[in-house]
């Protein structure tokens, strides 16, 4: 993803899961197979790096100082409304509110506007769940800190940004079929795959290559979406045989 310019903050992209493996050797974290996003009733994320710092000073320093950076540790504070729902972030989160050591260790990535990303295992503090005027949405509020340095690249990931079909609009008798064929821009994207789905299987279908049939008489619309949410559409009328 390229992006310049200021970003508003909700580009911004959380996500949690397990906590990653450790590889004894390297120290390479391998991710869990599922994050879930932290988004839903989140209202603000307060980003501290704390440091730990040394001042020397030397006869070459005239004078003056040289500061050394020794250590660095990374939190994101989360701040809004208890969301409930099955299989979410809060949810994730909740379970661990009676946990201690290991347990409140989790994996953590944020993925910034300009696809650079910052992830790892952390530690799950601060927990609310709830709480509030009885008139009021209920509270929610978790910290997470990255365990150690977090790693820190750039996505090599390059976004679909558009999604167009051969056609807008066809026609077709029933029994008889078309294929849409999708076109992908950019070129270079990296995942390009393309999922095909209908307004309505009673009037056409479609398989996962485009391919459209006319089932009976009436209109119907032939959507086809990339992995990243953009999308084309084409009007298809199935006339009678």
């Amino acid at each position: 993803m390229t992006y310049t310019g200021f970003a508003l903050n909700y580009l911004n992209k959380y996500e949690i899961g397990e906590a990653g493996i450790v590889d004894p050797s390297t120290g390479k974290i391998t991710p869990p197979d599922k994050l879930y996003e932290l988004a839903e009733g989140i209202q603000s994320v307060d980003l501290k790096n704390d440091e730990d710092s040394s001042d020397y000073s030397y006869y070459a320093d005239r004078g003056g100082k040289e500061t050394n950076i020794s250590t660095v540790s990374t939190s994101y504070a989360f701040k809004g409304h208890r969301r409930y729902a099955e299989d979410d972030a809060q949810a994730f989160i909740r379970e661990r509110l009676a946990k201690t050591g290991q347990d409140r260790v989790v994996y953590f990535k944020h993925t910034e506007p300009d696809g650079r990303i910052l992830s790892g295992n952390a530690t799950l503090s601060g927990i609310v769940h709830g709480g509030g005027d009885a008139g009021e949405r209920g509270n929610f509020e978790s910290t997470i800190t990255f365990n150690g340095l977090p790693d820190d690249s750039k996505s090599n990931t390059v976004e679909v940004t558009s999604v167009t079909l051969n056609k807008t609009t066809t026609s077709i008798a029933v029994g008889a079929n078309e294929t849409l064929t999708a076109s992908v821009l950019p070129a270079d994207g990296t995942d390009k795959t393309i999922t095909f789905t209908t307004s309505d299987e009673q009037i056409a279908t479609v398989t996962s290559a485009g391919k459209v049939t006319g089932v009976k008489a009436g209109t119907a619309t032939i959507n086809a979406s990339s992995k990243n949410g953009k999308t084309a559409s084409c009007t298809v009328t199935v006339t009678g045989a």
